[in-house]
This record gives structure tokens, sequence and C-alpha cells, in this order.
């Protein structure tokens, strides 16, 4: 079947469900190929206080790719019997998660790796992603360093249009441009500013000569 659709650029902010997936439900098939990219997912709910959440920001039943997305502050609800997955909660297929960033998002365990991520049953391919709780053990995302995976909490500038872009420097010397650059396709990011900068090769006119990308939504951009 291919894919069904492309989210690209967009904001999800503040949204609720009472059971499964406070943003998006994604349902389909293993060839139904749901693709999310320079996308915002932020303090969105599953979960009402009478049912358990799945799904905080996500809840994938399908093969879906997340390609340069941003996952903060997002809540699988506990009821009693425990929420899960405060930022995604897969169900049987395969979600592809690339370049992204997860932080603070919890569920009935807390704000461990499972929170960021819960693979109920299928699994999840995370590479060059960047995750506040992030596990070393067999089976965790930072298990093989292969993946490119780091246990890093992200910078936020914290302030203007787009308070979730990363502070340039030193704080987020993990994530600006240790991306996969071959994954992300567009030339913007979701404030529409330039994708691929390299920035260890500015020079005084912020020109640059090759292309290197950030983790999660937004691109630093050159402090001219």
């Amino acid at each position: 079947m291919g894919t069904v659709f492309t989210v690209t650029a967009c904001q999800f902010t503040g949204n609720t469900a009472a059971k499964e997936g406070g943003a998006i439900y994604a349902y389909g098939y293993s060839n139904s190929d749901y693709e999310f990219v320079n996308t915002l997912f932020v303090g969105n709910t599953a979960g009402n206080g009478s049912n358990d959440g799945k799904g905080g920001a996500v809840y994938n039943w399908s093969a879906s790719d997340f390609i340069n997305c941003t996952f903060v502050d997002n809540l699988a609800e506990d009821d009693g019997a425990g929420g899960q997955g405060g930022g995604i909660y897969n169900l049987l297929y395969t979600a592809t998660i690339t370049n992204c960033i997860f932080k603070n998002n919890e569920d009935g365990g807390g704000d461990d790796e499972s929170s960021q991520i819960h693979v109920g049953s299928g699994t999840a391919t995370v590479t060059y992603t960047a995750l506040s709780a992030c596990d070393t053990g067999a089976g965790g995302f930072c298990y093989d360093s292969n993946d490119n995976n780091v246990e890093v909490s992200a910078v936020f500038v914290d302030s203007g249009d787009h308070p979730y872009q990363l502070q340039g420097g030193a704080s987020n010397d993990e994530l600006i441009d240790l991306g996969l650059t071959s994954a992300n396709s567009t030339s913007v990011d979701l404030a529409q500013a330039d994708r691929k900068v390299d920035h260890q090769n500015w020079d005084d006119d912020c020109e640059q000569e090759s292309e290197e990308i950030d983790m999660g939504a937004y691109e630093v951009e050159c402090p001219e």
C-alpha cells in the first residue's frame, strides 16, 4: 500500500484522548506507512482518570516513520493498571524513529525509557535519537552504540515563537549535527529555517560547505 499520508512541519499541542493516542491514533497494516517529519508533539494526554492511557502523543498501530520529531511532556494517564508510553505506544507493527528527541514524557512507570517509547508488541527501530531516559542494558535503545542513540535531556531555548528549538553550544553537543542527514529529504525545519546546516563549518557570513542535520524538529540557526 505504501505511504498513506505524510505530516510535515506540524505541531500537536495540548490534545487529549480518553484512552489511546492523545494527539495521533495511527491505524493501518504492516504495509501502511504513516510518516511524520519535522513535527512537534507537546503536552498531549491519553487517558482521562477513568481509563489508563496508551500513547500520550501517539498510539501507533501501523508501520510508521518518525523523522526529526520532538516529543516533550506528553502523558499516558495511570488509572491504576498503569498508563503506557507517554511519547509513543507501539502495537503489532514497526515504528521507525530517526533523528528524534524525547524529553520528560511520562506514564504509569514515571519517566523512564518505556515512558518515552513503549513497545507493547511489534518493534521500534530507533536510531540517531536523544532520549531523556535511555537504557544501556540488553534490549535498551542505548545498548548498541551503532544505533547512535544518546541519553541526554535536550536543552531548548524556552522563548519566542518556537520555544522547543535547541539551544546552540555545548549543552546540546550530542544532538547538533549528529543526526542521519540522509533520512530527511526536506529543505526547511518546523520554523521554516534551513533544515541541514553544518554548524562546525560556518564562515563569518553563515555560509557552509557541507550539510549536516540536528536531532529534533528544529535546526539550530546560525547566530548572525
